[in-house]
């Protein structure tokens, strides 16, 4: 493990590659060497396109003492076309809280500059000028997590990977310098489903062709304030929340005036006794009556509203009385309500059918893409702040732009001895694929 404070400097050591207890950049050299480094729960959540698996997508250049990613040997030309590829630096720290100084510098015309840490969850985003130079603060939240994947020595028999590191991630411009220290300020932890949690995003990277969960894109809200710890997975309801350990992962992790943000309801409403007036209500009751009792301040956040319709004018609301119901403990309780699933369906409706399909995954209704999680993180901010617990919003504008469609495979011979996914189904039951008929959420 490294040493917190930690710095280094890009002139004197440009191009270390990470090794396991170490730091370094990750490139596809370690994702061969480290199959831990795929568990997308652990990592940065940029992994190469399935045809890149053993190939070299992505190569690490040095300019101007600063690190970045070029496209390497095996990349595509077609696949790189309006694309981004991932810096990837990593640092075993251990689990925590911690604020990382980042030293940026652009190379191309007025570059769109992002910042990820830990599992894909964007900390800063701006514009670059060629040359221009930059040292911006990130928070990152270090945690144990329940992991989908199985299999690997990473994880344990019940799921748990047991996370350890500093995950910063760069797209659209290089790194000089990075130093690492000790966050003690306050966390928002997230409960939720596959429509808050941390999704995968495959490389190389357009935002508009990803899945995204609202709680990756809230950190650049929140800024310098809050560290963002995500708990929320694909698939859960405020009953398997429990059942499935993650919230014995969260609860021991929770500080006395951490915010804790509660959003189920897609996966309730597959379960006749999770019904929103029954056992929707009453689990979510427990779960503020238990996070009061260790100090924490519980607010809830009714569910993201889909893009589902039944004709091309009348829109379909399936959340309807899970919002209602959300809406009423919180009177009832006297817990703030932030009424997301309000809030997105207004955007939906002035959109329409067609025009709010920008903010979702292709092919997908339910669960949105980067531009879409980054408008519905918004307003759950809005919220935060409505409450008193944000002085101020300075996340810039987002606009949707194209690609908007995941990368085709090439042709067979270009697959790199690497064969399609033959996993599908499984994948979908697991949430990360979650284009069935009804939402996989």
């Amino acid at each position: 493990m490294i040493s917190v404070p930690f710095s280094v400097s890009f002139h004197q050591d440009p191009v270390t590659r990470y090794t396991p207890g170490g730091y370094g950049f990750v490139a596809d050299a370690e994702l061969t060497a480290f199959p831990a480094l795929r568990i997308p729960e652990v990592n940065s959540a940029f992994l190469p396109a399935w045809w890149y698996n053993g190939a070299e997508l992505t190569a690490l250049e040095v300019h101007d003492c600063a690190v970045f990613a070029a496209p390497g040997r095996d990349a595509l030309p077609e696949d790189m076309r309006y694309r981004a590829l991932p810096l990837w630096f990593k640092a075993d720290a251990g689990p925590g809280r911690y604020a990382v100084t980042v030293e940026l510098l652009a190379k191309g015309d007025c570059c769109e500059v992002q910042v990820f840490t830990s599992r894909r969850r964007l900390s800063w985003a701006g514009h670059m000028r060629a040359g221009e130079s930059r040292t911006v603060e990130v928070l990152c939240d270090v945690s144990p997590v329940i992991a989908v994947g199985g299999g690997d020595a990473a994880v344990s028999d019940r799921g748990r990977a047991e996370d350890v590191s500093v995950d910063l991630t760069v797209l659209g411009a290089g790194i000089r310098a990075l130093q690492i220290r000790r966050f003690a300020g306050p966390a928002v932890f997230l409960m939720g489903d596959s429509t808050v949690t941390d999704q995968p995003a495959e490389a190389p990277y357009a935002p508009g062709a990803c899945y995204c969960g609202w709680g990756q894109m809230l950190q650049v809200y929140l800024g310098t304030l809050y560290a963002v710890s995500n708990h929320a997975h694909s698939g859960l309801s405020t009953e398997t929340f429990r059942d499935k350990g993650h919230y014995d992962v969260m609860l021991p992790q929770v500080r006395p005036g951490d915010i804790v943000l509660i959003q189920f309801g897609h996966n309730d409403q597959k379960r006749i006794h999770l019904a929103a007036g029954t056992g929707y209500t009453q689990n979510l009751r427990r779960y503020i009556g238990e996070l009061r009792a260790v100090g924490a301040r519980p607010i809830l956040v009714t569910s993201l509203a889909r893009n589902t319709w039944k004709s091309a004018t009348e829109y379909n609301d399936l959340l309807a009385a899970y919002a209602r119901a959300m809406l009423d403990l919180g009177r009832a309780e006297n817990v703030p309500v932030i009424d997301l699933h309000g809030r997105m369906m207004e955007a939906v409706l002035r959109a329409g059918m067609n025009g709010a399909k920008k903010w979702y995954r292709p092919g997908d209704y339910a669960h949105p893409n980067d531009f879409g999680a980054y408008m519905a993180a918004g307003f759950v901010a809005e919220g935060l702040r409505d409450a008193g617990l944000l002085p101020a919003l300075h996340a810039p504008e987002w606009p949707v732009h194209p690609p908007m469609a995941p990368l085709t495979p090439p042709p067979p011979e270009k697959w790199h001895g690497n064969t399609p996914p033959g996993e599908v189904k499984e994948l979908v039951d697991y949430g990360l694929i979650p284009g069935a008929p009804w939402p996989v959420t």
